[in-house]
């Protein structure tokens, strides 16, 4: 029997650390990294690449284009490699086209504004990036106060249309305000979906080399699919499945039983780490107990302390008077060994946010400062 932590571990890249010129290959591995925080897309980065930075994150989504930010699996702001976008845009473009319609349907947005409003946001980005505002200010007049109110104050299903065709993508930072783009300008390409087959294929794939074991129903949760067309997705991989009991699989290039590191082996995982999403049943990683002090209310996930491969406590990082504060609330006392790990862990921060850290045990995570850490 396969060991599921060991080999979610592996897959995942916690195991151990890659060298940090492979930042982009695993964040392709893990079907990109969760980004609503965008700091915390970084720092899941962080606690698989050793020596990454920050700052040299930054660079790749703002300076070298290898890093996209986009809206891609459960219509939820994700950094992806560009490389992956055909894949995503194939894949998942027509579901995420369908539930951003409906949803702009219920708000009074219909088939025909919305269509205009796509193409006129294209239009105005063509002379470069824009902010939402901006973007408002451009076209929201043409198509109503409506429409003009749900390009600035929207979660994005506007900008999923464009997003979903692979015209549009996230661009730098401009004074404090996230910005749009062209992709074909951003990355000097047109970004060319794969055939649906090929892309969900593709998909179904990546899914499960990355999260496997698993079942279909983990690849439904994962990637924010109806069962029908998780189904499709799945049975396209059929032959590429290799089952390993209780309805679960891993992919066929699998090979030996994968090790657990040596104990004990402790990781630091910001908000939404993908290690926390790939599965539907929480139990394997998380107490039953301990559930609601990870996955939160508004679908809200907590930073945690992986011990193992099972979480141990949360954790917060806030910046102090003499550089940052790692926060930790462990749900039982941890052992030397555990806190030894914990503090290397810390040590990652440091290197990653370019300042100190040290590490403060109490029985909240929850930052004592009014503004928590989210980057310079």
């Amino acid at each position: 029997m396969i060991d599921a932590i060991a080999q979610r571990l592996r897959a995942q890249h916690l195991d151990r650390r890659r060298p940090a010129r492979a930042a982009v290959e695993v964040c392709g591995a893990i079907g990109g990294a969760q980004a609503q925080v965008s700091s915390a897309a970084r720092l899941s980065l962080a606690a698989r690449v050793a020596g990454v930075t920050d700052a040299s994150l930054r660079r790749a989504v703002e300076k070298d284009r290898t890093l996209v930010k986009t809206w891609t699996v459960r219509g939820t702001l994700h950094l992806v490699p560009a490389a992956d976008l055909p894949m995503f845009v194939g894949a998942i473009g027509p579901v995420r086209r369908h539930s951003a319609g409906q949803w702009l349907g219920r708000s009074g947005i219909d088939s025909k504004t919305l269509d205009a409003l796509t193409n006129d946001i294209v239009e105005a980005l063509a002379d470069g990036p824009l902010n939402r505002r901006e973007i408002a200010d451009r076209v929201g007049d043409a198509h109503g106060a409506k429409a003009r109110q749900l390009l600035i104050h929207s979660w994005g299903g506007v900008f999923h249309i464009a997003t979903s065709h692979g015209l549009v993508c996230f661009g730098p930072t401009v004074a404090t305000q996230t910005t749009f783009v062209l992709t074909q300008q951003w990355l000097g390409a047109t970004v060319t979906p794969l055939p649906p087959a090929e892309a969900e294929a593709a998909l179904a794939r990546k899914f499960i080399q990355a999260y496997g074991p698993a079942t279909v129903r983990d690849f439904a949760y994962w990637a924010g699919l109806y069962a029908p067309d998780a189904r499709r997705m799945w049975d396209r991989i059929a032959s590429e499945l290799r089952p390993v009991g209780d309805d679960q699989f891993v992919h066929a290039s699998v090979r030996g039983k994968a090790a657990m590191p040596p104990s004990p082996h402790v990781r630091l995982l910001p908000n939404f780490d993908a290690f926390l999403l790939g599965h539907k049943g929480k139990d394997a990683c998380v107490e039953p107990a301990r559930y609601k002090k990870v996955f939160k209310n508004a679908g809200w996930i907590s930073p945690v302390v992986l011990v193992d491969g099972r979480v141990r406590g949360t954790w917060s990082l806030e910046r102090g008077t003499r550089g940052l504060v790692v926060r930790v609330a462990a749900f039982k006392p941890l052992s030397r060994a555990e806190r030894e790990g914990v503090a290397r862990e810390a040590e990652e921060v440091a290197v990653f946010a370019g300042l100190a850290a040290r590490v403060r045990y109490g029985k909240s995570a929850r930052p004592k400062a009014k503004v928590a850490w989210t980057g310079p």
